[in-house]
């Protein structure tokens, strides 16, 4: 029985080895720092998002994960119900994120969009493998406006200065000011990115009284979001410094940056905080940030 365990470990290296090597030769021609960089967007099937950059291609900003690539072409997986064929060799800026060891890198390439190839849950994208793959420097991070449907809840809570984050946030009591879906909006989620969320804040004299954040605050936040299949909630409790505040009309707008974030332990109100560091960025919260991008650039299919 163990000979079979040991032939059975070696056919696996072997097969993985044979898979290494051929996607090797298909890449032979590459710089070697482009190929690993690709390498590892496979391997971690990283989020790209590319962006078509003629201005006149309203819309044009698709996600998806890098599934397979070669010394020609780099495929996407995004899912597309329509081949928008008339796209077939603009130019675009491909933006991805890798991770080593905890730690976040983040890239981009100019390419142009070479096919469309049909696959059982859409269309594809078949871009040119770059010559090049340089730092972004500039870490941008997608933004949406999420569909109301797919925001359950939201809950402010103020921090003091030097107030460490709660092991247990319903220590806190109630939310201070909160939004719950189908119910009165003093309050609602403008737009989210993997760094930080923009509010409105509505002038109604009692919430006023309640909260009234100004740039360097500290707040507490959870925000209560659908899973892409609208089947499960995710929590996320998010540490946040108020960068910004404006009044608009009526109503207060906030934006916030994350500091940390956590997630409820399985049936425990306990939470373990994770420091967000110099990407600044909430990796789980920032793909389904993606996830609701293609959703909303994605026509829905005729029923």
């Amino acid at each position: 029985m163990e000979h079979w365990y040991i032939v059975l470990f070696v056919g696996l290296c072997l097969l993985g080895g044979s898979m290494f090597l051929l996607r090797s030769r298909k890449c032979g021609g590459l710089h070697p720092v482009v190929r690993g960089l690709l390498d590892q967007a496979v391997d971690q099937r990283s989020v790209m998002l590319a962006e078509f950059m003629d201005q006149e291609l309203a819309g044009g900003r698709f996600a998806g994960a890098c599934v397979e690539f070669d010394e020609k072409t780099v495929l996407l997986d995004v899912f597309l119900h329509k081949e928008l064929s008339e796209w077939l060799g603009e130019a675009v800026l491909v933006n991805f994120q890798l991770d080593n060891k905890g730690v976040s890198s983040y890239y981009q390439f100019a390419s142009r969009l070479r096919g469309l190839p049909r696959g059982s849950g859409g269309f594809g994208m078949l871009l040119d493998t770059p010559a090049e793959i340089s730092p972004n420097r500039k870490r941008r991070f997608v933004r949406v406006a999420p569909f109301a449907e797919v925001i359950i809840g939201i809950g402010i809570w103020p921090l003091k200065a030097t107030q460490p984050r709660p092991d247990n946030p319903a220590s806190l009591g109630a939310a201070q000011i909160r939004y719950r879906r189908d119910h009165a909006k003093h309050l609602s989620l403008l737009n989210v990115s993997a760094s930080g969320l923009r509010l409105k804040l509505k002038h109604a004299q009692e919430e006023q009284a309640l909260l009234d954040p100004q740039p360097g605050d500290r707040l507490l936040c959870l925000l209560m979001l659908c899973s892409q299949d609208g089947e499960q909630t995710l929590p996320f409790w998010l540490e946040c410094t108020v960068a910004n505040r404006g009044e608009q009309e009526d109503d207060t707008i906030v934006g916030l940056r994350f500091n940390a974030w956590a997630v409820p332990h399985r049936d425990k109100g306990a939470v373990e905080w994770f420091v967000v560091g110099e990407a600044g960025a909430v990796g789980p919260l920032g793909a389904w940030v993606l996830r609701q991008q293609l959703a909303q650039l994605t026509p829905k299919k005729p029923r």
